[in-house]
């Protein structure tokens, strides 16, 4: 007969199984493809594909997603930027961890959060410059700013885990 796992040890186990494979898929790609563009497009002017639909263009980006923090001085930003993310990515492993009603989905679309909020982090310690920005989508006039990777895994996750929550309020 079990012993029962009064501590939650097996869930954790079933969690981590899944949130250290997608994080770690989220940090290597959007590392790799930072470091390719850092290479090829960091001397080179813009690249254009598919009718425009994706242009690729490199830039350091130390104002947080889209440079929506460009107003704030340096260090209330860096502030922001590493210690606030630091807080929320803690909290994310915290309620993945401590939480008994996740689902596999919730459970994926919230490591996608993590791993991408993770690189970018990486980023803003390794690179010293802020985070690299290389890839825009869209047509004519209507476009997304620069973003990368580790952007779009959080943006993705974010949807889906909205989705599911709308989804289930109904």
């Amino acid at each position: 007969m079990r012993e029962r796992d009064y501590l939650g040890l097996d869930r954790v186990r079933q969690k981590l199984f899944i949130l250290i494979p997608t994080t770690f898929f989220c940090i290597l790609t959007d590392q790799t493809s930072k470091f390719i563009a850092k290479t090829i497009l960091a001397s080179q002017d813009t690249v254009s594909l598919f009718d425009g639909w994706l242009i690729f263009s490199y830039i350091e980006n130390p104002y947080g997603f889209l440079g929506i923090l460009t107003q704030l001085e340096h260090a209330p930003r860096q502030i922001l930027l590493i210690f606030g993310v630091i807080v929320l990515l803690f909290c994310v492993m915290l309620y993945i961890l401590r939480s008994t009603t996740l689902t596999r989905p919730t459970l994926i679309y919230l490591s996608m959060i993590f791993g991408g909020g993770i690189s970018n982090l990486l980023d803003r310690f390794i690179q010293n410059i802020g985070v690299i920005d290389y890839m825009s989508f869209g047509y004519g006039s209507i476009r997304t700013g620069l973003c990368n990777l580790a952007d779009i895994y959080i943006l993705l996750g974010g949807f889906f885990l909205g989705f599911l929550i709308t989804k289930n309020l109904h």
